[in-house]
């Protein structure tokens, strides 16, 4: 025992050693440990948070509107909540009727937060909790196991899905697909969008955020725009999430994509088979992608309003 916690401390020693990607300059005044303060990375949520008798742990309580939801994570590696999925979270803690009695599916999801947020504060008929890395998925079920007896939602699964793959045979498609930093880059985006189309229904609704980062909401919105005729992508749409994210150039938008017609055409997107897994991203990030053009709705034009009836 003596051994291996001493093989830990140095396997500790040599993480805390190695070069961190650099926050954008509007995000370091993020303090290192923002759970001591009482409140979420992202100051979104109120949080407690324990540590392991062993050290290796961390579990996490997040206040979802007087509602917990318990999350926990490894010390070790880059095991981190973003922006946006702490963003994601907070959108369904506030539009549970969105989510009521639907079919939803979270790709890349990561420690769970946005996805168990959904399960214990939503009645969802299922809930389908994917990523494509196998760590991760063995997270996510630990984590579905710690708030199992909250869950409101009347199915909750948690498998291993790969971008570029379709639903399971005999599997019915979903009313909503979700997800937060799940454009990683151009490379992916053909096998992200091919995948929405494979199990969205042709009257459904994905429903992203995600960080501006070096002009990559653009090329997501452009490609999409070959599988879905309607994509739009605001910053409006939340007043709190606005106070929190203020003077932040990572502050998350929000991309709905949708076919208007109720029919998913074939793509004519590159096939690009990669792993869904959301790594959460505090990373460097441009100016903020151009904004969604002036007809399309906000929260404060009618978006929400909009939304509602997209999945209804």
């Amino acid at each position: 025992e003596t051994e291996a916690a001493a093989a830990y401390a140095e396997e500790a020693a040599a993480e805390a050693a190695a070069p961190r990607r650099a926050l954008p300059s509007k995000c370091r005044q993020r303090p290192q440990h923002p759970e001591l303060e009482g409140r979420s990375d992202w100051g979104l949520f109120g949080r407690k948070c324990r540590t392991s008798e062993d050290g290796t742990e961390k579990e996490m309580t997040f206040d979802c509107g007087g509602t917990d939801v318990v999350i926990k994570k490894p010390l070790l590696g880059r095991w981190e909540l973003s922006a946006a999925e702490e963003a994601l979270a907070t959108y369904i803690m506030k539009h549970k009727k969105v989510f009521k009695k639907k079919r939803i599916l979270v790709l890349g999801a990561g420690l769970g937060l946005a996805s168990f947020v959904a399960g214990v504060l939503t009645a969802a008929k299922h809930l389908e909790v994917t990523d494509g890395e196998e760590q991760v998925v063995a997270l996510l079920r630990e984590n579905l196991e710690l708030n199992v007896e909250a869950m409101q939602a009347k199915k909750v699964v948690v498998k291993r899905l790969m971008w570029g793959d379709g639903l399971d045979v005999g599997t019915k498609p979903f009313d909503l697909v979700i997800g937060a930093e799940v454009m990683q880059s151009e490379d992916t985006d053909g096998a992200l969008l091919r995948t929405m189309r494979r199990v969205l229904k042709p009257s459904g609704l994905a429903l992203l955020f995600a960080s501006p980062r070096a002009g990559s909401l653009d090329a997501f919105s452009m490609a999409a725009c070959s599988v879905f005729d309607r994509v739009e992508t605001t910053r409006d749409w939340d007043k709190d999430a606005e106070k929190a994210f203020r003077g932040f150039k990572c502050f998350p938008r929000m991309i709905r994509l949708q076919w208007s017609n109720n029919k998913a055409p074939a793509p004519a997107v590159k096939s690009t088979r990669r792993s869904s897994s959301q790594a959460a991203v505090l990373g460097s990030t441009a100016e903020a992608a151009a904004e969604a053009p002036s007809e399309a709705p906000s929260e404060e034009n009618g978006g929400a309003k909009w939304l509602a009836a997209a999945v209804a």
